[in-house]
């Protein structure tokens, strides 16, 4: 149950009304790629009736979630069959085929198990920090005489950045503090684990490797959602 309070911590609710939802077809199917035991996905459940879910991770979590959790906190989805348990081991394993959403997990493996059993009107969805460039660059100007420093980005933005554009001035670019959490995580990735947290042009890159086009990143409180399809 600790993932449920860092997915507190983390505004995970926030994706139930920063990803249009609603605009789904009546019985579209979403799935929950290594979900736990359902806690965002029964928020969904609530506040969209009309879908239907399946929620996948590994044999315990999801006997607790079918045993204990769901019939507790959402038992209409259970007597509506509108929710779906499968176990499954998502780095051998492809997810149940043809869901209209699949929401996952930042990993190549489980992407291309995803990929395998994705239809082609299927979407990813990607809840993650995506890091903005902390810093950018000065190019001086001359107007009337008079020298000026003009901020632009330290790099060229590719196309999805730049739709996607950093604070306006005269904030820092990625919001200075108020994203402040992303930024210690990112240093917690590269002195425990040799890593980091990943930019937008990291997702794209990931989705790549994965045979998926990027299509969207959607700004869901402090975190975002990075949409692909095929």
């Amino acid at each position: 149950m600790a993932m449920v309070a860092w997915g507190v911590a983390t505004e995970v609710g926030a994706i139930v009304n920063g990803f249009p939802w609603g605009e789904l077809p009546d019985g579209a199917s979403v799935c929950d790629v290594g979900g736990g035991v359902g806690a965002l996905t029964i928020q969904l459940a609530k506040a969209f009736p009309n879908l239907h879910y399946k929620l996948q991770d590994t044999p315990e979590r999801i006997r607790q979630a079918q045993e204990e959790v769901w019939p507790e906190k959402c038992p209409e989805s259970i007597e509506q069959n509108r929710i779906e348990f499968k176990a499954m081991d998502f780095l051998v394993e492809s997810p149940i085929a043809n869901c209209d959403v699949y929401y996952d997990d930042a990993s190549i493996k489980i992407l291309q198990g995803v990929r395998k059993a994705m239809a082609s009107h299927s979407r990813v969805l990607i809840r993650e920090y995506s890091l903005y460039m902390t810093y950018q660059a000065q190019t001086q100007k001359l107007t009337s005489g008079v020298e000026e420093y003009i901020l632009q980005p330290a790099c060229s933005p590719t196309a999805e950045e730049a739709s996607h554009p950093p604070a306006p001035l005269p904030l820092l670019p990625n919001y200075g503090v108020g994203r402040i959490r992303q930024y210690n995580l990112d240093l917690d990735m590269m002195t425990g684990l040799n890593s980091q947290e990943r930019t937008l042009r990291d997702f794209i890159r990931l989705g790549d490797a994965a045979g998926l086009k990027f299509v969207k990143l959607w700004s869901v409180g402090e975190m975002g959602i990075v949409e692909l399809s095929i």
